[in-house]
C-alpha cells in the first residue's frame, strides 16, 4: 500500500519510514528536513511543511492511508499543530483513506485522567504545546474524514519490537503505560493495514 507519513525527519517519524518500508509499502514523506530519511526506490521525500495546503495536498495525492508523526522541540506557544490539522481538513477534503494522528496523553480530556503531580507536571512544561495538540484534535474529530487520535503515554528509545495493541477504555488516576518509538512506530504501521480503531482516541502499548 502507499503510506504517507508528514513529520518525518525527527522523533518517531524515521522509525515509522523504516517501519513501513521494511514491510514492503511505499512510502511517501513531508517534512522541513529531508537529511534523517533513508534511500530507498520506495520512497518519495516531499520537502516541504505541513501547515501548507499545497504541500500536503502534493503529499497525500496517492495514499491509501496518512500517518501523522509531527513534532516539535520548542516548548512554548505555537500553533503548529493546529495549522496542520486546518491543512489536512482542505487538502482531504471528501476523501475516504484513514488519516491516523500522534497527539499525547495529556491532552484534551485525558489530562483529567493523569494523577495530580504528573497533571502539574506537563501543565506547566508542555501546557502551552498540548493545547495546540487540543485544537488540532478538534479540528480533525469535528469532520468526516477518517480520522484516528493516537495518545502515547511516556516515549522512549528502548525495547525491542514486538506486537502493539490499544487502550480505548480509560478511567481517572488509570496506569500510563509508556511505549517506545520503534514500537509506536509500528503501532502505526499496524493501523494503517488493519484500523483497528476509527474514529477513536486510542493509547498505544505493547501486548504483555
Amino acid at each position: 500500500m502507499n503510506i504517507t507519513i508528514i513529520g518525518a525527519s525527527a522523533g518517531v517519524g524515521p522509525e515509522t519510514v523504516h517501519a513501513a518500508l521494511a514491510r514492503g509499502h511505499r512510502v511517501t514523506t513531508l517534512s522541513r528536513s529531508v537529511y534523517a530519511l533513508p534511500a530507498s526506490e520506495h520512497l518519495t521525500v516531499v520537502q516541504g511543511t505541513a501547515t501548507s495546503v499545497e504541500h500536503v495536498r502534493q503529499a497525500t495525492v496517492d495514499a491509501d492511508a496518512v500517518l501523522v508523526t509531527l513534532g516539535t522541540k520548542k516548548l512554548g506557544a505555537t500553533t503548529l499543530f493546529s495549522d496542520t490539522a486546518s491543512a489536512l481538513v482542505e487538502a482531504m477534503a471528501g476523501r475516504k483513506e484513514p488519516m491516523i494522528v500522534v497527539s499525547g496523553f495529556g491532552t484534551g480530556d485525558s489530562a483529567q485522567l493523569q494523577n495530580p503531580v504528573t497533571r502539574i507536571f506537563m501543565k506547566a512544561l508542555l501546557g502551552r504545546m498540548y493545547a495546540d495538540k487540543a485544537r488540532m484534535e478538534d479540528i480533525l474529530t469535528a469532520t468526516s474524514l477518517q480520522w484516528e487520535i493516537v495518545r502515547p503515554g511516556t516515549l522512549s528509545n528502548t525495547g525491542t519490537v514486538t506486537t502493539t495493541t490499544g487502550i480505548t477504555s480509560f478511567r481517572k488516576g488509570m496506569k500510563v503505560p509508556g511505549i517506545s518509538r520503534k514500537n509506536l512506530a509500528a503501532f502505526l504501521v499496524d493501523e494503517a493495514e488493519e484500523r483497528r480503531y476509527p474514529h477513536q482516541f486510542v493509547l498505544p502499548t505493547v501486548r504483555p
